[in-house]
């Protein structure tokens, strides 16, 4: 699972698992018992947080992030984006919106992540993308106001 999705939370880890073992959702003891065989047997990966992380990658230098497909296992819940991903779908909607209120901004990013309604959990995972970007450079954000960085 790391292999293919990583960055990957811990949770849509655990639930893919599962299902490869013909469980239909993730139980806390399978989580644990999928945790405990991680840090044991997979020097390939890292856990960092709520995700797992392949050991050659760095959240900090982390470019990527991914949309969903025609295939519905690609959704993901808003819990399982790092808020890496969501910087860099930030990154790249900003250079073809320049400027925009936050919200908008949100709302854009959500959409890209396959989100039909911004409730709660995905605006704020979209809001830590946002403030995680503005923290690394890669935005300004003034007032309600999210800018590209000029340079």
């Amino acid at each position: 699972v790391v292999a293919v999705e990583a960055p990957v939370s811990i949770g849509l880890a655990t639930r893919r698992v599962a299902r490869l073992w013909g469980i239909e959702r993730g139980t806390e003891r399978i989580r644990r018992r999928v945790l405990d065989v991680i840090r044991s047997s997979c020097p390939e990966v890292r856990i960092e947080g709520e995700f797992l992380w392949a050991r050659e990658q760095e959240a900090a230098r982390f470019s990527g992030f991914r949309v969903p497909t025609e295939n519905p296992s690609s959704l993901r819940e808003a819990e399982d984006i790092p808020r890496e991903e969501a910087a860099n779908a930030a990154a790249a909607l900003l250079p073809r919106l320049v400027s925009l209120p936050r919200r908008d901004l949100v709302r854009e990013m959500a959409k890209l992540f396959g989100f039909q309604r911004l409730g709660r959990r995905v605006e704020e995972r979209m809001d830590e993308g946002v403030r995680l970007l503005a923290d690394r450079g890669g935005c300004v954000v003034s007032g309600d106001l999210v800018s590209l960085t000029r340079g």
